[in-house]
């Protein structure tokens, strides 16, 4: 299972470093599973879609964000926060990641895994200060996004296509973006105390 990456995290950091830990990485994975016999699982982010136009597309806010709101502190939105995100619970993730492990039809398949459920990054912001119920007012920073990756474009919108991982793997996500958010809070403020 290959879960591991380093993510350049603005256009000031150099890429080929990033690049050469990751290629690296995936080498030595794929390496050792060649010499074990071992199927590999390699999970991705949706930026390797880029800006495609096409959705859903085919084949992290939230904690910061509850971060700052349950320590009443800014919540920093990159642009104006109209982009989108579809974002799935750990328990959703876990299971279909699952699912593509154990099931010899997804060998060699590149699967979507996640939800489907799209909500602007402000709107997400705005639904964890509401379940948050911290009694302050939400504090909105918003900082452009040329301050923060120079002149990478953000992907406007992030909607996974889960229909091949229906299809295959038998897999839909289960937990509602409302319901992530009262979880997480929930854990969060059991670790706080």
């Amino acid at each position: 299972m290959h879960l591991a990456a380093v993510k350049k995290i603005g256009e000031k950091d150099i890429s080929y470093p990033t690049l050469s830990v990751n290629a690296e990485g995936t080498e030595n994975i794929l390496k050792v599973a060649k010499m074990w016999g071992c199927k590999v699982v390699f999970a991705s982010t949706s930026d390797v879609y880029g800006m495609s136009p096409d959705l859903p597309l085919n084949d992290g806010h939230v904690p910061i964000f509850l971060r700052a709101i349950l320590n009443d502190e800014e919540v920093i939105v990159h642009g104006d926060g109209s982009q989108t995100r579809s974002m799935g619970f750990v328990t959703d993730l876990v299971a279909g990641t699952s699912l593509a492990i154990d099931n010899e039809n997804a060998v060699g398949e590149i699967i979507n895994i996640g939800n489907d459920e799209e909500l602007s990054v402000i709107d997400t912001a705005k639904l964890i200060h509401k379940f948050a119920n911290t009694g302050k007012e939400l504090k909105i920073k918003f900082v452009p996004m040329s301050d923060v990756f120079g002149k990478y474009k953000d992907i406007m919108r992030r909607i996974p296509d889960l229909q091949k991982a229906k299809r295959i793997l038998g897999y839909a996500p289960k937990v509602k973006l409302e319901e992530a958010v009262k979880l997480t809070i929930a854990e969060m403020k059991k670790s706080k105390a």
